[in-house]
């Protein structure tokens, strides 16, 4: 898997810091997938889903968000729906979630949110623009395309 992040996304992280910034992956996510400036998706965050400075982000106010504004992939829990209703019974099917690692691979271009246990993070071109990068064994839990 290539390991290389955008410039934006280095920038990004130098500006989350330089604020003292703590549990913005979401606004990391949506400055890096639409590689735009830190400041300027902070206060889309702020204001689309009511962030305070230096907290996260509420989850369900978040994924609105994101379904309003951008094209919707999928999610892990739909997916159990879908196999639950077709097989009538309430466990999980033998197919594995995607993992970040596997998402790369299966969709190498464009960009992305991805969602992930507890934390978003951006997928440029098949990278991610994140710490996950040395980790990639989280499982994707719902994913939009951005552009």
């Amino acid at each position: 898997m290539k390991n290389k992040r955008t410039k934006i996304s280095r920038i990004n992280d130098r500006v989350s810091r330089a604020f003292r910034e703590q549990n913005d992956c979401a606004v990391l996510a949506l400055a890096n997938s639409q590689e735009i400036d830190y400041r300027k998706a902070h206060n889309i965050i702020r204001k689309e889903c009511d962030r305070a400075n230096r907290n996260g982000t509420l989850t369900r106010k978040l994924y609105a968000y994101y379904s309003r504004t951008f094209e919707y992939g999928s999610s892990r829990f739909e997916f159990f729906q879908k196999m639950i209703e077709k097989n009538g019974k309430h466990k999980e099917p033998n197919q594995k979630a995607k993992t970040i690692s596997s998402f790369c691979k299966e969709f190498p271009t464009g960009n992305w949110v991805v969602a992930v246990n507890g934390h978003v993070l951006a997928v440029v071109d098949g990278v991610p623009q994140d710490w996950t990068h040395r980790n990639n064994r989280h499982r994707v839990e719902a994913y939009w395309k951005v552009k």
